[in-house]
């Protein structure tokens, strides 16, 4: 039987060179962009991958029931480890785009209009669950635009290697991590089962670890 590794700090370090993420301003930028030329699926697609840090698989899966409006939670299940989560929806003041609860209730609303009757909560068009290719054709698409814009706007391009919608993933983690949130919370969310898959995400600096150190020591020593 396979034993498995003990994570170090220099073995995360060099699996984080392997990881591609936007950046805080990257992905604020994509998630406008979506919200300015998308869908109200789209936009609530979207900012639910990321703050859920939702696999392609498990947002194409996600049903209309899966969705608690009292409680304002979701419940997520892993598609590979099968691991579920029960997270709530984020409400963010003052950047509509980032906003993931009003983009829900805006695109429920919006299925009750049309009498929607999948119950996969993304429908297709045609009707039925969003396939995980479609999900990320749809990421390339809203990709591409903000890279025209962002062209047109003489800001650098984001990286191609960051153009599949995984990336969103990757970037919760990241962020998350980056944050001073534990790494037991971020594997929580992101439902992984081994820690060893988490770490990798906890690439920050030594600054950054003595910064997080210096916003927690009053609380630490109350």
């Amino acid at each position: 039987m396979k034993t498995q590794e003990e994570p170090t700090l220099d073995g995360a370090q060099r699996q984080s060179t392997e990881i591609h993420h936007l950046t805080a301003e990257q992905l604020e930028n994509f998630l406008r962009v979506v919200f300015e030329h998308g869908s109200a699926r789209d936009h609530a697609l979207f900012t639910s991958v990321y703050h859920w840090a939702m696999r392609a698989s498990e947002a194409a899966e996600l049903k209309t029931a899966d969705l608690n409006w009292q409680t304002r939670q979701g419940h997520i299940i892993g598609k590979k480890d099968g691991l579920t989560a029960d997270l709530f929806m984020i409400s963010v003041k003052g950047k509509p785009y980032l906003d993931q609860e009003k983009a829900l209730r805006r695109y429920r609303d919006e299925r009750k209009q049309t009498n929607e009757l999948s119950s996969f909560f993304f429908a297709s068009q045609k009707g039925g669950d969003l396939n995980p290719l479609s999900i990320n054709r749809l990421f390339k698409k809203y990709f591409e635009i903000m890279n025209q814009e962002r062209a047109a706007k003489g800001l650098p391009l984001v990286p191609e290697e960051v153009g599949h919608v995984h990336a969103l993933r990757h970037t919760w983690c990241t962020l998350a991590a980056n944050t001073g949130m534990s790494i037991y919370a971020v594997a929580q969310v992101a439902r992984h089962r081994s820690l060893n898959s988490t770490m990798k995400y906890a690439h920050g600096s030594t600054l950054l670890a003595s910064q997080t150190w210096a916003s927690k020591v009053y609380e630490a020593h109350q």
